[in-house]
């Protein structure tokens, strides 16, 4: 609830205008920002298509396959984020 409760303080202290990077696989987290009343753009995001081979993780995009240093959803996740800012 405090997490919950703290990303609400943050989401509405964006300017006008602004955005809102988010993760939208943290069910509860969507929920919020979907009920969120803000004047500020919400950018979801979401894991990158990816694979594992060899236990080395790649990302796809563009048609395009790249090898990864990083490894797990949670990296994954934190670079989709990064990639958006």
């Amino acid at each position: 609830d405090n997490y919950i409760n703290q990303f609400k303080i943050f989401a509405e202290t964006i300017q006008p205008n602004g955005k809102l990077i988010y993760s939208e696989t943290d069910e509860v987290l969507y929920k919020m920002v979907s009920k969120l009343n803000v004047d500020v753009e919400k950018l979801p995001y979401n894991l990158p298509e990816y694979t594992i081979d060899n236990g080395i993780t790649s990302i796809i995009a563009d048609g395009k396959t790249y090898e990864l240093e990083v490894f797990g959803q949670h990296n994954l996740l934190n670079m989709q984020a990064a990639r958006l800012v």
